[in-house]
């Protein structure tokens, strides 16, 4: 792939909205098997940053910088490879320690754990059985994974208790978990 080639697909993906189309957008330029190996080191270490920074996929994004690393240690990325990878395992760490702590954590922050491990589908499961509301920011990462819709949806009102909110009005669980 041409160096201009290379940039115009990188300034696509890092301008891509939401969070999880620009990971794809990574992913298709990363597995298009055209890049040198410097243009690999950037698109993996964009992609993790962007893995970690979103909160939608720690593990990957560990598996990008170890790649960066493991490609050119002495690459000027690296350094930065390894402080975010350092922040990633650190965080990765504490969710492990909160759970294995046996002390009750709110739905929402058991939530949040829950979905930056990547268990999606039981974090949404438990908000949309309970009957209780997601924060505005778990509302915004249920809605770009399609587990809040809305308009249409099969599901419930994602409103059932508590105080009304605004955010919520309309707002239905695409399907039944």
């Amino acid at each position: 792939m041409s160096e201009a080639g290379f940039r115009e697909r990188m300034v696509i993906a890092k301008s891509t909205k939401p969070p999880s189309s620009a990971i794809e957008h990574f992913t298709k330029l990363i597995d298009s098997g055209e890049l040198t190996q410097d243009m690999r080191i950037q698109a993996l270490f964009e992609r993790g940053s962007l893995r970690r920074g979103s909160g939608l996929n720690p593990g990957g994004a560990l598996t990008d910088f170890d790649e960066v690393l493991a490609l050119n240690p002495a690459h000027p990325l690296a350094p930065n490879a390894r402080i975010e990878r350092e922040y990633v395992a650190n965080d990765l760490a504490a969710i492990h320690a909160r759970r294995a702590s046996g002390r009750l954590q709110t739905l929402a922050a058991w939530f949040d754990d829950a979905w930056l491990m990547g268990e999606r589908d039981v974090a949404a499961k438990r908000y949309q059985t309970s009957g209780l509301s997601p924060t505005k920011r778990q509302v915004s990462l249920l809605i770009s994974d399609s587990y809040i819709c809305t308009s249409g949806g099969e599901g419930d009102s994602v409103y059932k208790f508590g105080n009304p909110r605004s955010d919520l009005d309309g707002l239905r669980w695409c399907r039944a978990l």
